[in-house]
């Protein structure tokens, strides 16, 4: 079996919404390497991005 997905929601009306709620990073516009630091104490929001995943599952036997 191959199953997968994608999520791609970056459209003009979420990152709107992302703004009006405050949860946009912009505190790094200007270097954007350091934006993303999920585990650092001075994090300033996420970053939007989108995503995809596939996973292939196989029968014992046939891994065998």
């Amino acid at each position: 079996m191959i199953a997968g997905g994608v999520d791609f929601n970056l459209n003009r009306h979420f990152f709107e919404g992302m703004e009006l709620f405050g949860a946009n990073c912009n505190t790094y516009n200007d270097n954007p390497e350091l934006a993303s630091r999920p585990f650092d104490t001075k994090r300033a929001g996420p970053i939007m991005s989108d995503g995809g995943a596939t996973m292939i599952l196989e029968s014992l036997e046939s891994a065998l």
